[in-house]
């Protein structure tokens, strides 16, 4: 009897291990597919673009996260608040695009960047990279 309560106990035990590993493995799925919709918002440049078409592309994916929160339903702010982001932005921009102008290589891969290649740009510092290193950086790593 109190065998047969060992191997019912060792495979309810198996049993749940399955299940955790399981919902780790959707949870860790879940997580993927967030990050690649993230990654799709990010702005796509080409190389050596002007200090405006930049800051435009930056502008935009702003705009875009501001219009996602108001459509998810989350408060955005209003008034002096959005002032001062507004400010803040601008004053951000400066160090943002001293970061863009300055990369002439991916960092992942160190391949020099051609006039024109489209790179995609993260806009909260301003370094650019590949689409696909930066993707695999970004998305891929915690997959390991």
């Amino acid at each position: 009897q109190e065998r047969n309560g060992g191997i019912h106990h060792l495979h309810n035990l198996t049993h749940n291990d399955n299940a955790a590993i399981e919902l780790a493995a959707r949870n860790q799925e879940r997580q993927r597919v967030k990050k690649e919709e993230e990654m799709k918002t990010l702005p796509i440049i080409a190389y050596g673009a002007s200090d405006e078409e930049v800051k435009a592309a930056i502008r935009t994916y702003h705009d875009v996260l501001k219009k996602g929160k108001e459509e998810d339903g989350v408060e955005v702010a209003l008034g002096v608040q959005e002032e001062e982001e507004d400010e803040g932005y601008f004053n951000h921009t400066g160090t943002q695009l001293v970061a863009c102008a300055s990369c002439t290589s991916c960092s992942i891969c160190i391949t020099n960047f051609e006039e024109g290649e489209e790179v995609l740009l993260l806009p909260q510092c301003g370094h650019i990279f590949h689409h696909a290193c930066i993707r695999e950086w970004l998305v891929e790593q915690d997959r390991e």
